[in-house]
């Protein structure tokens, strides 16, 4: 199998690491079902993930703290409340406005 291409210039590039703890987390890449993942990551374990347009990624609110997001090679604040009536946090990154993601200094 080819290597996977890496993301194109306008697309993006991100990593989710979990610090210190296993974390469930669920990521739906471009709105498709058929690019979305689901599982555990161990402590200090991280995922690239390529996206075109969009990343969803949900996990639970009191793993918020464990999880480190990183866009395009700049770290992000990870969010840590569910939505009402949502059980999990629901992280959606998108190419055209992740900076709004971004920590600043």
């Amino acid at each position: 199998a080819a290597p996977a291409p890496a993301a194109a210039a306008g697309g993006l590039k991100i990593s989710v690491r979990s610090k210190g703890e296993d974390v469930w987390i669920r990521t739906l890449t471009d709105g498709e079902a058929s690019s979305s993942w689901n599982g555990i990551l161990k402590a200090e374990q991280s995922k690239e993930i390529d996206a075109e347009q969009s990343l969803k990624i949900e996990f639970a609110p009191v793993k918020a703290s464990a999880l480190e997001v990183m866009i395009n090679g700049r770290p992000a604040v990870v969010a840590s409340e569910a939505k009402p009536g949502r059980s999990l946090v629901e992280m959606l990154i998108t190419k055209d406005d992740y900076e709004r993601l971004l920590q600043h200094p």
